[in-house]
């Protein structure tokens, strides 16, 4: 009864895991993770049924293959993929159970072993799993070094098992609530360290959405004052016109120019530096060198786009992240100069940001260190940053040169 205990957990555990590791592989669609529950659970359920009834290596065997590769049909993607992701997790089972089963156990095909062994097999597929995240995300730049120390609580765990099971009978109560004990702890701090996972890019999504909805209200003071300034124009616009007739009866033509001038710079907004024609872009852009502005940073923008209202979301974390440690380091230095230009043609983007900074950079490999308080939140939009380019199968380059600091981005925009 003890050992069906420790079996049924075990196998809950193991295909957790097993859903971890294809959501590392695949992208999710949203809304089907009641599907994806239930499909899961039913798997389990078959599994565990066929492993307490037959206990042949053959029928578990089978079982997993056909149930994994059913199980990759939740994800979109291409057959030959799925058939991939089939063999990689079948061949990790398979892996650790071998490898258990060889160091420790004295096992025939048919019989019944002590499922403490079992958990041992389950810990190392739940090393093995944290091993493939970490490889997926170093290929995809999204490296966590953080995760590795995850594989301490597994190995620990294995070699504590490992003792027990040779001080004592591997049947002994202490050993099964240890067992027990090992699994569940395993399983709630890999549980309670994904959701700091996300809990914490849900704090950076906020942040990036506030200074969205900040760059939104910035716009529409701009929108306002400028509504307010041709109301005031229209209002006065008898005595302009009379201002210039009289001007043009005088034949005063350089009279005349100074007139409009000033008419024009009547209705200019000081702050709406940016009038690109793109919305969304125009409000970040205006809100971050407004920002920069009160830093006392001088700024130089230019910014000229052939398609406005084309440029997603994406464009936007990539000017907010570069802007926000451009005015950072700007405003450490003495020179306090920022410039801004942007350009679009032919569906390609180019971004060229240059900034003034102190001297003080720390680089590594092709990534950026701030010198700033909050190191994590920086380091996550420097890597938003590239993993976008990547994603436009753009381009980033950094100089530095003297007391300036420059980003070059191209885009290829779809």
């Amino acid at each position: 009864m003890i050992d069906s205990i420790i079996c049924m957990g075990a196998n809950a555990f193991r295909i957790y895991l097993t859903s971890r590791c294809m959501n590392a592989f695949f992208r999710t669609e949203e809304g089907s993770e009641r599907k994806m529950i239930l499909a899961f659970g039913a798997f389990y359920a078959v599994n565990t049924f066929l492993y307490l009834i037959f206990n042949t290596a053959s029928i578990n065997l089978a079982c997993n293959i056909i149930g994994i590769y059913l199980l990759t049909f939740l994800y979109p993607s291409k057959i030959r993929m799925k058939l991939f992701v089939t063999v990689v997790i079948c061949a990790l089972n398979m892996a650790c159970d071998v490898i258990v089963v060889m160091l420790f156990v004295d096992y025939r095909d048919g019989e019944m072993f002590s499922q403490i062994y079992q958990v041992m097999i389950v810990l190392l597929f739940f090393a093995c799993e944290i091993i493939v995240e970490k490889i997926l995300a170093y290929r995809e730049k999204q490296e966590d070094i953080h995760s590795m120390f995850l594989l301490i609580v597994p190995v620990c765990s294995i070699l504590m098992l490992r003792y027990m099971t040779k001080e004592h009978s591997s049947m002994d109560h202490d050993a099964v609530v240890a067992s027990i004990g090992v699994l569940v702890m395993n399983f709630v701090v890999f549980y309670l360290y994904h959701l700091s996972i996300k809990a914490f890019s849900a704090k950076c999504e906020n942040i990036i959405l506030k200074q969205n909805l900040e760059a939104y209200g910035n716009q529409l003071e701009i929108i306002a004052r400028t509504s307010d300034r041709i109301k005031s124009l229209r209002h006065d616009m008898k005595h302009h016109i009379n201002e210039i007739r009289i001007l043009a009866g005088k034949n005063d033509l350089e009279g005349i120019r100074e007139y409009l001038s000033s008419m024009e710079d009547f209705l200019q907004t000081p702050d709406e530096a940016i009038e690109s024609g793109d919305v969304e872009m125009d409000s970040l852009l205006n809100y971050m060198l407004a920002r920069a502005r009160k830093e006392q940073i001088a700024v130089q923008a230019k910014v000229s786009l052939s398609d406005a209202g084309r440029h997603s979301f994406d464009m936007n974390i990539i000017l907010g992240n570069l802007l926000e440690n451009a005015i950072e380091a700007a405003r450490q230095t003495e020179e306090k100069k920022l410039t801004v230009a942007i350009k679009e043609e032919k569906g390609v983007l180019k971004i060229y940001i240059e900034n003034s900074y102190n001297g003080t950079l720390i680089q590594k490999g092709t990534r950026l260190i701030t010198t700033k308080k909050e190191k994590e939140l920086h380091g996550l939009g420097l890597g938003s940053v590239e993993n976008i380019v990547q994603k436009y199968h753009g381009e980033m380059e950094i100089e530095k040169e003297k007391n300036m600091f420059s980003v070059r981005v191209l885009l290829y925009l779809p």
